[in-house]
């Protein structure tokens, strides 16, 4: 296998647009055929995914049909794939009080950059965000972001930990099934605060609650990891979701203290059942049933998964409240780390 070009490079740029523009149009197809399910069959509900590690149904494991990324990457070995086909959430990740005080920065220091769909949000890796977080909720939330990272190695690649610093150069040392070491670099990180839209302003098509992928959108992205700043209650997504709410398990003392209402994370899945019992529709491009799998926002709780085509997510609308959350997007590429 040839050398792969030295990132940063033309070759690497001109590998790297052509890699996107194929996940782009892949992406697009299947998100099309996932919102095409859910506006078919408005009556089957959605599962909630509590702590704990959830199997990717295997109707979504998509990504083995796009080349590797980055260019000159080999394909990864069978026990990284089955790792993909995983989601993890995972509770306590970060203290709850201190999620508290960052969301409350949030809101103060982001409100001048609030679009009117109601979202703001500041590039959470380097220096450029610390003049607009002050220094006390800078050193915060790099703390909450190595956290983030640790807690994502752990569960993602199944190894141990070796802490040496909280906030800044964290060394850690993962051992997979075949003995060999693999990290996570951070490749990027938002601080987002997201409030209702201007009820004055017509929702546009596309927006913050929009499906996607998020490889597709930064091909670096190999981990997706979220970190929930503020406690939530899940409502519809959309108003083919009414029946969502007779499903709730959520304690009412629960709900009364939720800082926010809408706002979960949602994986719109293929069902492997489904699929089976439907294959004849499918091959006479009929529609399919797509599932809302979700997750209710809770304060300190971490929600890891791979960032390709396995898990086509998106946010539900904020209906009432203030969501605050810290998004990091993991790779394990060294070249590719953008430094805490």
């Amino acid at each position: 296998m040839a050398a792969a070009p030295r990132v940063g490079s033309a070759a690497w740029n001109a590998a790297r647009l052509a890699w996107r523009d194929v996940a782009t149009a892949s992406a697009r197809a299947l998100i099309a055929r996932r919102v095409d399910g859910l506006r078919r069959d408005a009556s089957e509900a959605s599962t909630f995914l509590e702590a704990g590690t959830h199997e990717v149904p295997t109707a979504c494991r998509g990504s083995e049909r796009l080349p590797a990324f980055p260019p000159g990457r080999d394909r990864e070995p069978p026990e990284h794939r089955r790792q993909r086909h995983r989601r993890h959430v995972v509770d306590g990740v970060w203290p709850a009080e201190r999620c508290g005080v960052l969301a409350s920065y949030a809101a103060s220091a982001l409100a001048p950059l609030r679009d009117r769909h109601g979202e703001a949000s500041v590039a959470a890796l380097g220096f450029a965000s610390r003049e607009i977080l002050g220094d006390a909720a800078f050193v915060d939330m790099r703390g909450a972001l190595a956290a983030m990272r640790r807690e994502a190695e752990r569960v993602f690649t199944f190894g141990t930990v070796t802490e040496t610093d909280q906030i800044g150069s964290i060394e850690t040392k993962r051992e997979t099934g075949d003995g060999n070491v693999r990290r996570l670099y951070p490749a990027g990180a938002l601080l987002t605060h997201i409030v209702p839209a201007d009820t004055q302003t017509k929702q546009p098509v596309h927006g913050y609650w929009s499906p996607h992928v998020d490889k597709a959108n930064v091909p670096e992205y190999d981990v997706s990891a979220i970190l929930y700043l503020s406690d939530g209650t899940p409502e519809p997504r959309d108003e083919d979701q009414r029946r969502t709410r007779a499903l709730l398990t959520t304690a009412q003392d629960d709900i009364s203290a939720a800082e926010f209402s809408g706002g979960t994370l949602d994986f719109l899945d293929d069902d492997d059942a489904a699929l089976y019992e439907n294959v004849k529709k499918l091959k006479q491009k009929e529609t399919h049933t797509t599932f809302l799998r979700r997750v209710t926002p809770r304060r300190g709780r971490l929600v890891v998964f791979a960032s390709g085509e396995e898990n086509v997510h998106a946010v539900g609308s904020v209906t009432s409240g203030a969501r605050a959350t810290l998004n990091l997007w993991l790779t394990f590429d060294e070249g590719l780390e953008v430094k805490l």
